[in-house]
């Protein structure tokens, strides 16, 4: 079908096996070349991303020419349910739509209905809206079942059609090429008016995205939420207790036993090529430093950026948790942390680290870079300066701690500059309300307002 039709994209929205189950036969090499039937396929070149995979293929005939087919794989999109937000599969979209093409573009799920017909239906209604300025989500979708059966499978896909839709119109010409930012055509990008009404929508869309999910989710959520509550009340393990980890992405800390719990106030930030890569997490508290270093050691953080520090003089939760001078040891209960070097400039410090648990100082010796910057204020030219550093230390390819006094201002500034710089350095363009909203819709407190 791909040579007959000469097809240029395919879009694979199921996983090979799912549940314990084969949802789709390999249809590609991993690497090399395969012969099926009479079709010679060959892997050019694999890109990974958090949560889809981009194949070129090559496929050839004898005596006849080669033919190129890319493969757009999302792998986060479960049987018969939905994504758990729009943002990532805005940015799948957005990657296809990069390059047009007037060819056939092959969908495929597993029964080829729920998905796919969710795919197509997102895809349908944004075409007309973009034609005819109008938005005709139940016409888009009984079209679709009149010429295949049960397409768009379940009410939480039809619901989801809607959510995507909402979120792809904020983004809808919103992504900035690089190049036009050297020729500075984007000078006017953050015009007062439209930026303003831009974020007063973003943050209206994530409110309502982060507010639709199910009743067993949402219902599972109130119940950890109740009882870390009670639990972390008592041990302080929250500064603020309006701002908490969401349950699906809260890492949980190891412990030999019940006495320090698996309890953090953090969460799990994908980067744009790995998941769970980063972290945003408070300062810690007298309580929590213990749990901190255990969150470095278990997840092998080798980069931590902290923010508001030198709010401890009027702050008495903000603890000590390293040394403050080369060659001298910080002493927890569970680990020991020894400074080797430290180099100051005028917007941070940087120390690097060892940590060692105190049980296993023979055995396991982690070391870590500590970056404690100074930036009080949200000066364009000092978080710039930072940034590069951060890049040029290889952010992107690290495991990275972001912290900050509540766990989500400065720390998730931080992250999202990063996420910015490091999609542009890759794809040369870049989507900014689509990555502020993947990180709202994880840390609704990130990115608070709009200057």
């Amino acid at each position: 079908m791909l040579w007959e039709q000469n097809v240029k994209k395919v879009v694979m929205l199921t996983n090979l096996t799912e549940d314990g189950k084969m949802k789709c036969e390999q249809y590609w090499p991993n690497e090399g070349k395969l012969l099926y039937g009479d079709i010679k396929m060959k892997l050019i070149s694999t890109e990974t991303f958090s949560d889809f995979t981009v194949r070129r293929l090559e496929l050839n005939k004898k005596n006849e020419d080669t033919h190129r087919v890319t493969q757009y794989h999302f792998h986060a999109w479960p049987d018969k349910g939905v994504p758990e937000a729009p943002w990532s599969l805005l940015h799948f979209i957005n990657r296809i739509s990069s390059k047009t093409s007037t060819h056939y573009i092959v969908v495929h799920c597993s029964a080829g209905v729920g998905r796919t017909g969710t795919y197509i239906a997102i895809h349908n209604v944004l075409r007309q809206a973009r034609e005819t300025g109008k938005l005709e989500f139940f016409k888009t979708v009984t079209k679709l079942r009149e010429d295949r059966i049960l397409m768009v499978q379940t009410a939480l896909q039809y619901e989801f059609v809607h959510r995507a839709v909402q979120a792809a119109l904020l983004t809808v010409d919103r992504t900035v090429r690089i190049d036009d930012l050297r020729n500075k055509k984007e000078r006017n990008i953050l015009a007062g008016t439209r930026v303003d009404a831009e974020f007063k929508t973003l943050c209206s869309v994530c409110s309502v995205v982060n507010s639709q999910v199910t009743t067993e989710d949402k219902r599972e959520t109130q119940e950890d939420v109740y009882q870390n509550t009670q639990l972390l009340s008592q041990q302080e393990k929250n500064r603020f207790t309006s701002i908490l980890p969401k349950r699906q992405y809260r890492p949980h800390l190891e412990s030999d036993n019940n006495v320090y719990g698996d309890y953090i106030n953090a969460v799990f930030v994908p980067g744009l090529k790995q998941k769970d890569q980063h972290f945003l997490t408070q300062l810690p508290l007298p309580g929590t430093v213990d749990d901190f270093w255990r969150l470095v050691i278990q997840y092998k953080v080798t980069l931590i950026v902290d923010f508001e520090f030198e709010k401890q003089k009027d702050d008495s939760t903000i603890a000590n948790y390293l040394p403050t001078k080369p060659s001298k040891v910080f002493k927890t209960e569970l680990f020991e942390i020894t400074s080797h070097s430290c180099k100051q400039t005028l917007l941070w410090d940087e120390q690097k680290l060892t940590v060692c648990h105190i049980d296993q100082i023979k055995q396991l010796k982690h070391e870590v870079l500590h970056i404690r910057a100074g930036i009080t204020d949200f000066n364009t030219k000092k978080w710039v300066q930072l940034i590069k550093h951060l890049q040029a230390l290889n952010v992107s390819g690290r495991k990275v701690a972001f912290l900050c006094r509540n766990g989500a201002s400065f720390s998730g500034l931080a992250c999202a500059l990063c996420l910015i710089i490091e999609t542009l350095d890759t794809e040369s363009c870049v989507n900014v309300p689509v990555i502020v909203g993947s990180l709202k819709f994880i840390r609704p407190e990130v990115i608070a307002t709009v200057w």
